[in-house]
C-alpha cells in the first residue's frame, strides 16, 4: 500500500545523555537557603545549556546570571530560575523536536546497513524573528517613496455582500501580534470599488494612486494615500513587499525589492549588514562567537526602528545516520495497518456531511468557486469543526468502541500489553462499517527507533515508536528543507516533487498561506517543491495558481478542486507542520483537506471511546508500538497541596503500584512534552507542580534510559515520508476539453417562480403509500395532471420531494393551498407528519442547462409516472419483486438513452462489477433476468399486475429519455455519468437512497446483460 519516499530526516537532541543530579525543590519552605540551588545552576550551567538558554529565553539567561552573581537574593526568586532550568534541562535529554539550540535535524540515508556517525560541529542557522520582519515592512510602507514602487493585489479571500466588503480572518498590519479570529467589514464606497477594479489584477501603488487621481480629481492626493494604505493595514490589499511562505530567505527578498531600495540609505545599509551576519552565522563555530553575533545582530535591528528581537535559531545537526531496508519496511507496513484501523474509512463524518450538503446545494457535477462553496450565506459554509462552523457532533458509540473497551480492559487487568494481530484488525475495520474508500497518496510517519546496537537494527532486533503521523508527506521535512545542504536539499525535493496525487493527472500545487499568528511565520516558511498557491498573499509573479480560479465539483463519491482556467485538477499540499484547527486560515485547511477528505488515511492510533479510562495499554503490531501506554490521574487522587513533599511522594507511590505506572514516563501533550523518571524526586516535583498548576495530569510510557543504544542514547525521531503504490483515482467524468460549464445554479424561491417544491416528512415505511396517493391530488388539478417528478430522501430526516410545474408564478397559491388539503388527508390517514415547501435548484452541473434541463425535467416527470406503475405492480397480489423489477426497468432506462437495447447491455457490461453484500436470492435473481428480457416489449409484460400500464409508461418514458439525450449539447454534462445518474434517481424513486441496495439493483440489471449477451453470442455461434 505505501512505499518509502527518499528524503527521510533525523530530528534529535543536539546533546546526548543528561545531568545525572537535581537540584533539591521538592519542599516549599520560604526559609530554605538557595546556596545549594546556586550550587547546582553553577554546575549546569555551562556553555552549551547557557546557549541554548539564551536562545530560547534571553530573561531567564540573564535571571540565571543574576542568580550566579548574587544580585538576585530572593529565595523564591532564585527558586523559579532554578526550577526553569531544570524544566529545560529536562527538555534538551527528553524531546526530540527541533527547538533552538536543544535539537536539530540532519538528513537520515537509506542504506543497506545501519550506519550512526556523530560529531561535534552542529551548525546553527538564524533568522530575524517574524514579528520584527513584519514591523520593518511596515516601516518601509510608511515612506511615501517605497510606498510608491511596492505592488498591490486585492486579497482573493474578499467578499463582497450588501454594500460592505468582508474578510474573514483579517489580515494586514492590523493583526499584527494577534492570532484572535476576526472578520473585518469596510463599507463599499466609490473610491473602495474603485481601487478594488484597478488592483484587480496586481498593480504599483504609484500607477494605482494615477488612476484614482484621475478619477477622483476634487481629492487631496494623501486622502487617496491614505486610502490605499489602510486597506493594506486591513489586509484587503496585499503587498509584494510581504515575502511569500514559499520563500525561506526574508531578509534576501526585503533587499532585492524595490521598495527598499527607494528608503533611505539607512535602511538599505542596515539590512545588508544584518543579511551578513545571518550569513556568518552558521560558520560561528563557538557559543561565544555566536553571541557575539547575536548581540551585534541586535544592535542593527534596533538601529531600524522597530525593537530588536530575538532571533529565530534552527541547528543542522553534525550527524550521518541511515537506515536498513528493514525498518523502512516496517514503516511502511504500519502504515497501512494505521489505515485498516482507522475510525474514519471514508474521511471525518464532517466532510462526509459537506459532501452530502454540496451535492444537496449545487449537485453533482456542478463547478462552484471555492469562495462561494465556503461562504455560508449563499454557499454551503466551511465543514464542522473549522473556525467560523459549527461544532462537530460527537461520534456515536459503535462496534468498534465496545471491542476497544473490552481489549483495554483485559489487558490492563492482565498487566500486558494489546498486541494486534491481521485478524483483529480486520475485526475492528468490519466494527468501523462501511468498506474502506480510497486511500491517501501520501503521508509521513515520525517514529524512534528502539534497539541496543546498529547490529541489532539490521538484525531485525528492534521497535519501531510511532510518535506521529502527518497529514501529508513534507508536512513535518517542509520548513527544514532550507538548513540542508544543497545537494541534500535537492535530493529531496526531487524525491518530494515526485509524490503521487490523488487524482489522475492532478497537479500538486504548495500552498502559500502565513499562519494567522506573525510570531510563528518562520515555523511555516518552505522551499518551492510545487507550483505554488497564494492564499491571504500577494500572487505568485509568473506560473502558481490563483484562488480565485479554484472551484469544488463533485460525485456521489468524491470531491475535486478544479483550476477553471486549465480544466485541470488541484491538490493543494502545504510543507509545514503549523497546526490547522486553529492557526491557520480555514481556506487553506479547506483547500489541503479537500482533496483527501472522503480517503482512508494512516491515523494516529484512535481508541475512540475508551481515550476516557484512566489507564490504556500499550499496543502493538509486529514491530511497531502505535500507541504508548497511558495513565491520566486528577489531583484529587493524591495527598493535598499542605501536605509535605515526603507525605506526597508516597500518596503518589501507591498510585503508582496500583496503575503500574514505569519508572519512565513523558508528561504533557506532544508540543511540550518532558521525559521524567519516576524514581527521582527533583522528577516528581515536576509532576506535582504540574497537577498543581492543571488539576490533572496525562503520562504516557517513554522508553527506558538504554533503549537508543543503537544512536548513543540520544533521544530521536526518524521523520519518514510514503507514498501509495495503489494507482491514482479517476479524474472528475464530467470535466472534458473544451467543457464550459456554469457553476451559476438558479434558485426558484416558493411563490416567485413556475414550480411548486414540497417537502413531505414521514416515515420511510410510509414513502410507498403517499405516493400511491398522487393521483387523488391530481384529480383536482386543472388540466389534468402535471409533468411532476418526486424523490425519497433521508437527509436530513426521512422525507419526499415533490416537484411541480405552474403555468405562472402566480398559479402558486391555489397550487399550494390544493397541496395542503391533500396533505390534510395524508395526515387524517396518519401517513404524513408535516409538510413544508422549499426551494428549487436545478442540477445544472449534472444535467445541463437552457434546453437541456427543460428536456431533463420531462424525463424525470416521464420516470416517476413510471415508478408509480411499478411500485403499483409491485404492492398487487403476485406481483413482482421490487427489486428485480427495478433492475428490469434500468436496462429499459439505459436502452432509451443509448438507442437501443444492444447499446444499453454494452453499456452496462463497461460499468465495474460490484458484488452486493449480501448477495440477491436466486429467486430474485431468476425474476430480474426474465423481467429484463420482457423490458423491450409489452408482450414480456402482459403478464404482470398492471401490465399494460407498465408497458405504456415504459414507452412514453423512452420517448421523453431519448429526447433529453439529442437536447445535450457536446460540450456538456458527460453522457456516460447523465445516465448513471438517471439509473440513481430511478432508485431513489422507487426504493430510497440505500448504497447497498441500488448496488444490488444495478448488480442484478448487469448480470442481465450479461446473460442476454451470452446467450446471444451462443445462438449466433460465437
Amino acid at each position: 500500500m505505501y512505499r518509502v519516499v527518499d528524503a527521510g530526516m533525523l530530528r534529535a537532541a543536539a546533546a546526548s545523555g543528561g545531568t545525572q543530579s537535581w537540584p533539591t525543590v521538592a519542599e516549599r519552605s520560604q526559609d530554605a537557603a538557595p546556596a545549594n540551588w546556586r550550587n547546582w545552576l553553577r554546575q549546569e550551567w555551562r556553555p552549551d545549556l547557557a546557549e541554548a538558554v539564551e536562545v530560547a529565553s534571553a530573561d531567564l539567561a540573564a535571571a540565571v546570571e543574576g542568580a550566579l552573581s548574587g544580585r538576585i537574593t530572593s529565595p523564591q526568586r532564585v527558586r523559579r530560575t532554578v526550577e526553569a532550568v531544570r524544566n529545560y534541562r529536562l527538555r534538551s535529554a527528553g524531546r526530540a523536536t527541533p527547538f533552538g539550540m536543544f535539537a536539530g535535524i540532519a538528513p537520515m540515508r537509506l542504506e543497506r546497513h545501519t550506519q550512526v556517525v556523530w560529531g561535534g560541529r552542529h551548525r546553527a542557522a538564524a533568522a530575524p524573528d517574524p514579528r520584527w520582519l513584519a514591523e520593518i515592512e511596515a516601516v518601509l510602507l510608511r515612506q511615501p517613496a517605497s510606498l510608491a514602487r511596492t505592488s498591490v493585489a486585492v486579497n482573493d479571500l474578499v467578499v463582497e455582500r450588501n454594500g460592505w466588503i468582508e474578510l474573514p480572518g483579517g489580515g494586514g498590519a492590523a493583526a499584527l501580534g494577534s492570532d484572535r479570529w476576526q472578520c473585518r467589514r469596510i463599507r463599499l464606497t466609490d473610491p473602495v470599488r474603485r481601487v478594488l477594479e484597478a488592483a484587480s489584477p496586481p498593480i504599483t501603488v504609484a500607477v494605482l494612486l494615477g488612476q484614482l487621481g484621475a478619477q477622483f480629481r476634487t481629492v487631496p492626493g494623501g486622502v487617496l494615500a491614505r486610502l490605499v494604505t489602510d486597506l493594506i493595514d486591513q489586509g484587503v490589499l496585499l503587498t509584494d513587499l510581504e515575502t511569500p511562505m514559499h520563500v525561506t530567505d526574508v531578509l534576501a527578498h526585503l533587499r532585492a525589492h524595490p521598495a527598499t531600495a527607494a528608503a533611505n540609505e539607512k535602511v538599505e545599509g542596515e539590512l545588508e549588514e544584518l543579511a551578513s551576519m545571518m550569513a556568518d552565522y552558521p560558520s560561528a563555530a563557538t557559543p561565544s562567537a555566536r553571541r557575539a553575533l547575536r548581540e551585534r545582530a541586535a544592535i542593527r535591528m534596533g538601529a531600524l526602528g522597530p525593537p530588536a528581537r530575538p532571533l529565530a535559531v534552527d541547528v543542522h545537526l553534525d550527524a550521518a545516520v541511515s537506515l536498513p531496508p528493514s525498518v523502512r519496511a516496517e514503516a511502511a507496513i504500519a502504515a497501512e495497518a494505521l489505515v485498516r484501523l482507522s475510525a474514519r474509512p471514508h474521511g471525518r463524518p464532517e466532510w462526509r456531511a459537506w459532501h452530502r450538503a454540496f451535492l444537496e446545494r449545487y449537485s453533482s457535477g456542478a463547478l462552484v468557486p471555492v469562495i462561494e462553496a465556503v461562504d455560508s450565506a449563499i454557499g454551503v459554509g466551511y465543514p464542522a469543526g473549522y473556525r467560523g462552523a459549527a461544532r462537530p457532533a460527537p461520534p456515536p458509540l459503535g462496534e468498534r468502541d465496545h471491542l476497544l473497551l473490552r481489549w483495554a480492559q483485559s489487558a490492563v487487568l492482565e498487566g500486558r500489553e494489546l498486541t494486534l494481530a491481521d485478524r483483529d484488525i480486520e475485526q475492528l475495520a468490519a466494527a468501523a462499517g462501511a468498506a474502506r474508500g480510497p486511500v491517501a497518496p501520501h503521508t509521513e510517519l515520525r517514529f524512534a527507533v528502539a534497539a541496543a546496537t546498529p547490529q541489532a537494527v539490521d538484525r531485525g532486533a528492534f521497535l519501531l515508536l510511532l510518535a506521529g503521523v502527518s497529514r501529508a508527506a513534507g508536512t513535518t521535512l517542509g520548513r527544514f528543507l532550507s538548513l540542508l545542504d544543497p545537494a541534500a536539499r535537492q535530493s529531496a525535493v526531487d524525491a518530494l516533487s515526485g509524490l503521487p496525487p490523488m487524482t489522475e493527472g492532478a497537479v500538486i500545487a504548495q500552498l502559500s498561506c502565513p499562519p494567522l499568528a506573525p510570531r510563528v511565520r518562520h515555523l511555516g516558511r518552505s522551499v518551492e517543491v510545487f507550483p505554488p498557491l497564494p492564499v491571504g498573499e500577494h500572487p505568485a509573479a509568473g506560473g502558481g495558481f490563483r484562488l480565485r480560479d479554484l472551484a469544488v465539483t463533485a460525485t456521489a463519491d468524491q470531491l475535486w478542486l478544479v483550476d477553471l482556467s486549465t480544466g485541470r485538477t488541484v491538490e493543494p499540499l502545504m510543507l509545514n507542520a503549523i497546526e490547522h484547527r486553529l492557526s491557520v486560515h480555514p481556506m487553506a485547511r479547506f483547500l489541503c483537506e479537500l482533496p483527501t477528505a472522503l480517503a482512508a488515511r494512516p491515523l494516529p492510533f484512535q481508541w475512540g471511546a475508551a481515550e476516557q479510562l484512566s489507564v490504556l495499554p500499550r499496543v502493538r503490531y509486529r514491530r511497531t508500538v502505535l500507541a504508548p501506554a497511558r495513565w491520566m490521574m486528577a489531583a484529587g487522587e493524591l495527598p493535598e497541596r499542605h501536605v509535605s513533599f515526603a507525605d506526597w511522594s508516597a500518596g503518589f507511590a501507591a498510585l503508582r503500584r496500583a496503575r503500574r505506572i514505569p519508572r519512565w514516563v513523558h508528561l504533557g501533550p506532544d508540543d511540550t512534552l518532558i521525559r521524567l523518571d519516576l524514581d527521582e524526586p527533583a522528577h516528581r516535583a515536576v509532576l506535582r507542580t504540574h497537577l498543581d498548576r492543571h488539576n490533572a495530569a496525562v503520562l504516557h510510557e517513554a522508553p527506558d534510559a538504554d533503549a537508543f543504544g543503537w544512536i548513543g542514547g540520544r533521544v530521536h525521531e526518524i521523520v519518514l515520508p510514503l507514498a501509495s503504490t495503489a494507482p491514482p483515482q479517476p479524474s472528475p467524468p464530467h470535466l472534458r476539453a473544451g467543457s464550459q460549464q456554469s457553476a451559476l445554479r438558479p434558485v426558484h424561491l416558493p411563490g416567485t417562480s413556475p414550480w411548486l417544491c414540497a417537502q413531505l416528512r414521514a416515515h420511510p415505511d410510509q414513502h410507498t403509500a403517499i405516493l400511491m396517493r398522487l393521483p387523488k391530488l391530481w384529480e383536482c388539478w386543472p388540466g389534468g395532471p402535471p409533468a411532476a417528478w418526486f424523490l425519497r430522501y433521508c437527509h436530513p430526516g426521512p422525507h419526499l420531494r415533490l416537484r411541480i410545474p405552474l403555468p405562472e408564478p402566480d398559479d402558486f397559491g391555489p397550487a399550494a393551498r390544493r397541496l395542503a388539503l391533500w396533505a390534510e388527508q395524508l395526515r387524517e390517514a396518519g401517513l404524513l407528519a408535516s409538510l413544508s415547501l422549499a426551494s428549487y435548484a436545478p442540477e445544472t452541473g449534472r444535467y445541463g442547462q437552457g434546453a437541456a434541463l427543460a428536456a431533463a425535467e420531462h424525463a424525470f416527470a416521464a420516470d416517476s409516472a413510471a415508478a408509480l406503475v411499478q411500485l403499483a405492480s409491485c404492492a398487487s397480489a403476485h406481483g413482482p419483486d421490487r427489486t428485480a423489477l427495478a433492475a428490469a426497468s434500468l436496462l429499459n432506462l439505459a436502452a432509451a438513452f443509448t438507442g437501443s437495447p444492444t447499446t444499453a447491455r454494452a453499456w452496462m457490461l463497461k460499468q465495474p462489477a460490484r458484488p452486493p453484500a449480501p448477495a440477491p436470492t436466486a429467486r430474485v435473481r431468476g425474476e430480474a433476468l426474465r423481467l429484463a428480457d420482457a423490458s423491450t416489449g409489452a408482450t414480456g409484460l402482459a403478464g404482470l399486475p398492471s401490465g399494460a400500464e407498465l408497458a405504456d409508461s415504459w414507452k412514453q418514458r423512452a420517448t421523453a429519455i431519448a429526447a433529453y439525450r439529442r437536447a445535450l449539447p457536446a460540450d456538456g454534462p458527460n453522457p456516460d455519468l447523465v445516465l448513471s445518474s438517471l439509473m440513481h434517481l430511478h432508485h431513489a424513486r422507487m426504493i430510497g437512497l440505500d448504497p447497498d441496495s441500488e448496488r444490488t439493483v444495478r448488480h442484478l440489471a448487469r448480470a442481465a446483460a450479461l446473460s442476454h449477451t451470452v446467450r446471444a453470442r451462443a445462438r449466433d455461434g460465437h
